[in-house]
């Protein structure tokens, strides 16, 4: 028996979407649009791109261990998740360069097979690209189908964003209902329920 529950309160959150939400939605559509661009010219930078072809060995192993080769990896050279100092290895080199090195790799890295290890790095240069990512403007809006304007873009991220926002507050509600009904409850629950749960 609930008891008289017709007259529970709930308070609706307001399913409000700020400006920097909308901001912030239509940066992650410029970064999932960006494009890789060949680079001629110049050899790598810090934020570049490169596909390369590498080997790795971990240098001083018992038994020696065999060289691991990999053909056509594509490295982001701003990554954090590089080896540490691997991609300072490779700024300044051209395409068609070759080099080895060594990176050695620190007592507590993540991965617990290369930590304390030193590790040697035969890398070939094959393509080196930049990440160019569209200007927020019309041409964007137009490339992704069915807007004319930025102004339309912005409108439609925005409907979808109070769209989302209506559903988490109408989730919040049942929520708080739920919570309020079930303290109503006046004996425990039973052990087999809350497993079934």
């Amino acid at each position: 028996d609930p008891g008289e529950y017709r007259g529970v309160a709930l308070r609706k959150p307001a399913a409000t979407v700020e400006d920097a939400a909308v901001d912030e939605a239509l940066e992650r559509l410029r970064q999932r649009a960006a494009r890789f661009e060949p680079v001629e010219g110049r050899p790598l930078a810090a934020h570049d791109w490169a596909t390369v072809d590498l080997a790795r060995q971990v240098t001083g192993a018992e038994p020696p261990a065999e060289p691991e080769t990999h053909e056509n990896v594509t490295i982001d050279l701003s990554a954090e998740a590089n080896p540490p100092g691997f991609s300072e290895q490779l700024v300044g080199l051209d395409a068609g360069a070759h080099k080895v090195f060594t990176v050695h790799y620190p007592d507590g890295h993540a991965v617990k097979d290369l930590a304390g290890r030193t590790v040697e790095y035969g890398v070939t240069v094959k393509a080196i690209k930049q990440r160019v990512v569209p200007a927020l403007d019309d041409e964007f809006a137009k490339d992704l189908g069915q807007f004319e304007t930025l102004a339309d873009l912005r409108a439609r991220v925005r409907q979808d964003l109070e769209h989302e926002a209506q559903h988490e507050a109408d989730r919040d509600v049942r929520g708080d209902l739920l919570a309020d009904l079930a303290k109503r409850v006046p004996f425990a629950v039973p052990e087999v329920l809350v497993e079934s749960e």
